[in-house]
């Protein structure tokens, strides 16, 4: 079972690091233009100047990445918790152990959407309500 699991732990990285690295090299096939597209995410400009709201974009990007690793984790261990249902055989011990995975991946994803919904609708008014001038 060790050696499944750091197998499928293998296969997860090397995806991984394929995701991440080829869009973004199949978008700029020059070095040039992959240099440009790194300070267009950067938020750089022509002068060197930060682009409003870069800072913004940057941390919604980090946390879009995040949330979407989370997700991953969380299928790869509903994944894990049905196989070893699967194979249980009757075992209830085996059993148990499937459904408490199961179950606290499921807790996990729940505690951590709730915190990305309760995080935008706290960032969302704050930002509206420091944007919003009142009328005299």
């Amino acid at each position: 079972m060790k050696r499944f699991s750091s197998l499928l732990f293998s296969i997860f990285v090397v995806y991984s690091i394929a995701g991440f690295v080829a869009p973004a090299y199949a978008a700029a096939p020059t070095l040039q233009g992959r240099l440009e597209k790194v300070g267009a995410g950067a938020g750089l400009g022509n002068a060197g100047q930060l682009d409003a709201g870069a800072f913004e974009k940057q941390v919604g990007g980090i946390i879009n990445i995040a949330l979407t690793l989370v997700g991953v984790i969380f299928l790869i261990l509903t994944v894990y918790g049905g196989y070893i249902w699967m194979i249980a055989r009757g075992d209830e011990t085996e059993a148990k152990k499937a459904k408490d995975i199961i179950i606290m991946a499921t807790i996990g994803m729940a505690v951590v959407l709730a915190a990305y919904v309760l995080t935008n609708f706290i960032v969302t008014r704050l930002t509206n309500a420091a944007t919003t001038t009142t009328a005299p």
